[in-house]
């Protein structure tokens, strides 16, 4: 991609909804800590058009049992059908001895019909453990019921304090812009993106970790992903990336969830890049060493 990376962090309370950077994702998503999406069930009746219902979103991606967690909802009806007019209603059930209760009802949002949407916010009913979050759809004489369920993941332990103001925000750049690494945060939500310079000559590999020691990643994702390009997970708490950055952007993004420390380790062709060519936060800085680390 040769244009400008379009940066759209999108903006909510501190532990609530806060997406960050909204990025395509084109070729190959790694994998994420969270679980995955359960199938989605189907309960069509002989004279009703059938829909699917899934949990598309989770926010944040791992919380403290206070914290306010926002789930949303996608319904998709068969075609040829009226528009929706049904709820949602969400339920959690926490199976094991794990778990400081065992299920409940967060509640019942009629859909919005503009998006097939219903939107929730959880206010401390989600139970230590792991728990399996359901959006059922019904009340729609037109359309059956289906349901879709995400397993979410409580810690009575999760640390969600802000990060140092010097990481809020993310650098502006466009593709061709210096050589170097491209760092910021909103909320929790990361990305390090990566770009060459024309001057530099085609091929410029941009490479390194992104460790912790104490929190999971998640929701971890590439942007662009070439033939040549790779961003690959090593457990919960490490991820490991290399770019071969061809006047372009690449990038990656993901959620730093419940620990306190992260820490960036990043080569330019294989030798350990300048602090001159980290920038971070927006307004933007320059660390004071590589690797760095940032505590919360």
């Amino acid at each position: 991609m040769k244009n400008k990376l379009s940066a759209r962090p999108m903006t909510g309370r501190c532990g609530g909804r806060s997406m960050g950077l909204a990025l395509l994702a084109i070729g190959t998503v790694a994998t994420t800590w969270s679980a995955p999406l359960l199938l989605a069930s189907s309960k069509a009746g002989a004279s009703s058009i059938a829909t699917t219902t899934a949990i598309i979103s989770e926010n944040p991606p791992a919380s403290d049992p206070s914290t306010p967690v926002e789930f949303i909802a996608q319904v998709t009806p068969g075609g040829g059908g009226p528009p929706l007019s049904g709820s949602v209603t969400f339920t959690y059930t926490c199976p094991g001895s794990a778990c400081s209760s065992s299920s409940g009802t967060l509640g019942t949002v009629p859909i919005d019909p503009s998006n097939d949407q219903a939107v929730i916010t959880s206010t401390g009913q989600l139970p230590v453990g792991a728990d399996y979050v359901t959006a059922t759809y019904g009340n729609d004489p037109n359309y059956s019921g289906s349901s879709g369920s995400v397993v979410y993941t409580v810690d009575a332990s999760c640390n969600n304090a802000a990060w140092p103001a010097s990481t809020d925000g993310y650098p502006a750049t466009e593709a061709s812009g210096p050589t170097g690494f491209y760092i910021g945060q909103s909320n929790g939500w990361w990305t390090l993106y990566t770009e060459q310079n024309a001057n530099r000559g085609p091929g410029t590999i941009l490479s390194g970790k992104i460790t912790t020691t104490t929190a999971r990643f998640l929701d971890v994702a590439a942007l662009k992903n070439e033939r040549d390009d790779y961003v690959k997970e090593i457990g919960n708490n490490e991820i490991e990336f290399r770019f071969q950055t061809q006047l372009s952007l690449d990038a990656v993004t993901f959620f730093v969830g419940c620990g306190h420390d992260i820490k960036f380790t990043l080569d330019i062709n294989g030798i350990k890049a300048p602090m001159s060519a980290i920038n971070v936060g927006n307004p933007t800085t320059n660390p004071l060493s590589n690797p760095v680390t940032y505590n919360r």
